[in-house]
This record gives C-alpha cells, structure tokens and sequence, in this order.
C-alpha cells in the first residue's frame, strides 16, 4: 500500500505559501526510528560516524517526495520535504 499524500491537502498548502509568498516546508515523520539527542546523555547510545545505508528506511520518505513531485512539479513552486524522527503523537 502506498503512502497516502492527498493531493487537496498538498495543493491546499501550496496555494497558502504561494499566496503569502512564502516557502513551501513539507514534512514526512518516520515513525520507525526517534532522535538520540531527546535521550538524557548517559543513555545516548555509540553510533558509527560512517553507518552503512539502510535502503529499507528511506523507501517511505523516498516515495512521499516522488508523490510531491508529482502533485507540485518541478520547479514550478519553492518548496522542500523534510525527513523527520520518531513518533509524531508522542512529541
């Protein structure tokens, strides 16, 4: 099942920015994985500075941007989609 991006939504918020003229900030939260910097530091846990790519986690985001793509085009807007961190009910 792909994941959902409504096109009223997005072409909603496009219009608002382009009326304020304003950037367009688009934002897909990954629930699977949360932000180390929200843990107190003695739980902060050893990280590589060189961790090996894990496709499978960018799959989601990668397949919201291409519908954004779609829905808002190339170039015809000022807009960019941020990839964030952890469970957005719980922050």
């Amino acid at each position: 099942m792909p994941w959902p991006v409504p096109p009223v939504l997005v072409r909603s918020a496009a219009g608002l920015a382009a009326a304020l003229e304003v950037h367009l900030l688009c934002a897909f939260v990954d629930p699977a994985s949360y932000l180390t910097e929200w843990e107190p530091a003695s739980a902060l846990p050893a990280a590589s500075l060189d961790p090996a790519a894990n496709e499978e986690a960018t799959y989601p985001a990668a397949e919201v941007r291409e519908r954004l793509e779609e829905i808002l085009g190339n170039g015809q807007l000022d807009w960019t989609l941020r990839v964030l961190n952890g469970d957005a009910a719980r922050r």
